[in-house]
């Protein structure tokens, strides 16, 4: 018996991979050849669910009957039936891998066979469990997520860059991370590729190709399925001297901690460091007189392991001054010298004490379905904290972020804000507990318990047959919110899973009983979590006919929250004209200053990109929009018209459009 041979093609998104297979050899063969050796099943790794397979004619096409397409993913054991068609003289065959909860990612292993007309199955018969793929398929639809961490991108010519980023990604390769030049030709950014690094975080770029001036740089991560993000910053280029922005030594020091013991980085002049000896640090608290010499020593002449020498919390602003000494001990010309009043170069607060919250609430009762507002005060001389409201059963121990509304009065400068929650009841009749988060700007933490809640009877006791639909909302709410709490996770699996399932549940309760608004909402936020913008889409107009249709002064001003959601899923799911035609809608509503914050927001970065593609006209008309609300916030109508004056600038052109489509 002569061996069958088969070729097995791959093609997706424009990736090819070809595996040829040998089929079993008879009794009289195998004893004189030697066994094949196995070789490993390979990988491909792709963007797309779109497969097209195909694969190599035998010498009499006209004797294969059926070809079969048997997929095995990475959560069976089991072979299974996808995709089969007639024989045919043109080898190939289209296959889409259906999603599963939402998402298509994933591992699948495929094999092909091919049936003659007597029904005989060549080559290896049926799959069976544990039999290997002819190859393994990578669905890796996510792209990584790159950031540039090197705060000053300036360089003295001929010299290397010492550049800094963070990626990560499931699927990275050997050399993931490249790095490119922009320069500016005709009033266009022309990026050239400088070279791939492997993703270490850390590599020294060549700039000696290039002469003084502006520069972008770019740097693209890509991993193995062709998904790729990138993150660009401003790159000068100076002629001689230090790099401007370094004056001698550069401290790099967050602005706030919540600790007393931190490190301090330093970057000195290259031109000097051969001279330098030992380096030595002066702090002081802002607003008095005398500075204290730190006593410890910088560690390579990089950073200090600083701790204040007096034990203690502190709510102060902290000054910091480094001078260098050379190796005799002497000042050293070009380098801060030692001095008994020096100038500050780096500033930092030291923040150890939490926020404090306080409520006069004194309501524990409620009716099912009702609404609640909680008023709130909290005290922080750092500024007003980020607040959030956390929920948990009677009985339960975990408590999980809940999606209300909070309001912050108007014109308040601290140290105390007051603010107000506004949340709707549960219909199930429970006890429930709840608390106030806060967290300050150096991550202090501060709760507030309220006493337990009684959720004693429905305000109006609905039908029993609706009495599945409470429960449903119910269930989804909690799952929904369980998402939520795991979105910091590492692993997105978990989350991914409790934020589908809460999308059936809440999909089915609009099945059991009348529409609800907050389900409509609850499922555009679940949906863009998701990244199905199409479903967000379609739920998020529901919520505004729904308002629209009711004609209610609350749900009208409901509709304003909705439009400025529905701009956010165009916004993220690539479609920026849309957006803004929303957005554009919202300014004739009654909204809040809240409502224009959020929707001047969305404006500012769709202006934003336009700027990076060059479209200025566009930009021009994303900023000019922003100045229609009539309660945008002073900063963001100061940013705004910064922003118009320099698109101005780029393009003459753009000042003859200043209406929005």
């Amino acid at each position: 018996m002569k061996p069958i041979r088969s070729l097995f093609v791959l093609i997706v998104a424009g990736v090819f991979l070809s595996l040829a297979f040998t089929s079993t050899l008879s009794a009289g063969e195998a004893k004189e050849k030697i066994p094949p050796i196995k070789k490993p099943v390979p990988y491909v790794y792709l963007n797309s669910a779109d497969v097209t397979i195909t694969w190599k004619q035998p010498e009499k096409p006209e004797d294969i009957a059926k070809v079969v397409l048997w997929m095995i993913d990475c959560k069976s054991h089991t072979w299974r039936p996808v995709a089969d068609q007639p024989g045919s003289p043109i080898p190939q065959m289209n296959y889409t891998i259906p999603p599963e909860a939402g998402r298509v990612d994933g591992v699948y292993g495929f094999i092909i066979t091919k049936e003659n007309r007597a029904g005989f199955i060549e080559t290896r018969g049926i799959p069976k469990a544990g039999d290997p793929p002819d190859v393994w398929l990578v669905i890796d639809t996510v792209a990584p997520f790159v950031t540039i961490k090197t705060l000053n991108l300036i360089v003295v010519q001929d010299q290397a860059l010492q550049l800094e980023w963070e990626a990560s990604d499931t699927n990275f390769g050997h050399q993931p991370i490249s790095v490119w030049i922009g320069e500016k030709k005709e009033n266009h950014w022309v990026y050239s590729k400088v070279r791939n690094y492997p993703n270490t975080g850390i590599a020294k770029v060549p700039l000696s190709a290039y002469e003084p001036g502006k520069y972008k740089l770019r740097v693209a991560a890509t991993d193995l399925a062709g998904n790729q993000r990138v993150h660009t910053k401003d790159l000068r280029i100076s002629e001689s001297g230090p790099p401007e922005g370094l004056v001698g030594i550069n401290l790099k020091i967050r602005d706030t901690y919540n600790t007393d013991r931190f490190r301090i980085d330093l970057t000195v002049d290259p031109r000097y460091i051969g001279e330098v000896g030992s380096l030595h640090l002066k702090y002081k608290v802002k607003g008095t007189e005398d500075w204290i010499d730190f006593l410890g020593q910088a560690e390579q002449l990089q950073w200090f392991d600083f701790q204040l020498n007096r034990g203690g919390a502190t709510d102060n602003t902290f000054l910091f001054y480094v001078y260098a000494l050379g190796k005799k001990g002497q000042p050293i010309p070009g380098l801060p010298p030692p001095t008994d009043h020096p100038r500050p170069q780096a500033k930092t607060l030291i923040d150890q004490i939490a926020p404090k919250i306080e409520s006069a609430h004194s309501k524990f009762e409620y009716k099912g379905g009702t609404e609640a507002n909680i008023d709130f005060t909290v005290t922080e001389r750092s500024g007003r904290p980020k607040v959030r409201m956390l929920s948990a059963t009677g009985s339960g121990t975990e408590f999980v972020a809940q999606i209300v509304k909070l309001t912050w009065s108007e014109n308040e400068t601290g140290p105390t804000y007051h603010g107000r929650f506004k949340m709707r009841m549960p219909f199930r009749r429970r006890s429930y507990r709840l608390r106030i988060e806060a967290v300050d700007i150096a991550r202090n933490i501060a709760t507030f318990d309220f006493k337990t809640l009684e959720v004693t009877s429905f305000r109006k006791p609905p039908p029993s047959s609706k009495g599945r639909l409470r429960e449903l909302n119910d269930k989804a709410e909690q799952l929904y919110n369980e998402g939520l709490a795991k979105m910091t996770l590492r692993d997105p699996m978990s989350r991914n899973r409790n934020l589908a399932l809460a999308r059936t549940l809440f999909e089915k309760s609009l099945i059991y009983g009348p529409d609800w608004p907050d389900t409509y909402r609850n499922l555009t936020y679940v949906c863009s979590l998701l990244k199905d913008y199409v479903a967000a889409e379609k739920y998020c107009k529901k919520e505004i006919d729904f308002c629209l249709a009711a004609k209610s002064p609350a749900l009208l001003k409901r509709e304003v929250v909705a439009r400025i959601n529905l701009a956010k899923v165009y916004f993220n799911s690539g479609h920026p004209r849309a957006a803004q035609h929303e957005l554009e809608l919202v300014s004739g509503l009654n909204h809040t200053i809240d409502d224009a914050g959020q929707a001047c927001s969305i404006l500012i970065k769709i202006g934003e990109n336009y700027e990076e593609t060059n479209d200025f006209s566009y930009a021009f008309e994303a900023y000019s929009t922003t100045l229609r609300f009539k309660k945008c916030p002073s900063d963001l109508k100061s940013l705004t018209t910064e922003k118009i004056k320099r698109v101005k600038g780029q393009n003459g052109s753009s000042s003859n459009g200043g209406s929005s489509s």
